[in-house]
């Protein structure tokens, strides 16, 4: 998504300025001298995995998690993980996995059933935030609660999922006799049309979705 993508060239942008400073060259120095790293950092990944069985890998993060406050830079997982690719590779390569979206200057830090983190650090862009959240949507919203509390979790198959909101859609008399419940109606042309029983309490959700909230 071009906004995601705008916010991590900026980041890369901003490190590689940061790179020249040599109040920052300084500090890496420090930490690959602390750390048992090279002075231009490791070649290959063998090298990094020798380095990785031999050392704790808290270390890394609880220095450079220091660093970046030093540096006054977000102390996200972005920033973290191209820190420590930086010292151990001089920029010269990546390695790390990126397990939740991340960008530069947003990230998911923490998913639960019914809630989820979004940290906004300085330097994102009304833009950039819209489009990371539509982008990653799918992983951003949480299940609905309804009632008594019970989660109840959207049309696991997309297909039926979107056929039902397109059923939603129409005018009343199109789906059938008001003498009998819209949700049931629906679940009926749903199991005529795919030849399977959707999950009703996920039409449910769509029926008081359509009711309470515009969209």
């Amino acid at each position: 998504m071009k906004g995601e993508k705008g916010d991590k060239k900026r980041g890369d942008k901003l490190l590689d300025k940061l790179a020249y400073s040599i109040e920052f060259r300084k500090e890496v120095d420090r930490i690959r001298n602390e750390l048992g790293v090279p002075s231009s950092g490791f070649s290959n990944m063998r090298k990094i995995y020798d380095w990785y069985s031999k050392h704790q890998s808290e270390n890394i993060i609880k220095r450079t998690s220091q660093f970046l406050k030093q540096q006054a830079l977000p102390q996200n997982e972005w920033w973290q993980q191209k820190v420590i690719e930086f010292i151990f590779t001089n920029g010269r390569f990546s390695f790390l996995p990126r397990t939740y979206p991340v960008g530069s200057f947003i990230e998911i830090s923490n998913r639960e059933l019914t809630s989820v983190d979004l940290r906004i650090f300085q330097g994102a862009s009304q833009r950039e935030i819209i489009e990371f959240i539509k982008k990653n949507w799918n992983i951003i919203k949480p299940p609905y609660r309804i009632g008594t509390g019970k989660i109840i979790q959207p049309e696991r198959d997309q297909k039926v999922g979107q056929r039902i909101a397109e059923i939603f859609e129409k005018p009343r008399k199109e789906i059938g006799s008001k003498r009998i419940a819209k949700e049931i109606l629906i679940k009926h042309r749903i199991e005529k049309e795919f030849g399977k029983s959707p999950d009703f309490e996920a039409i449910k959700m769509r029926a008081y979705r359509k009711r309470h909230f515009k969209r």
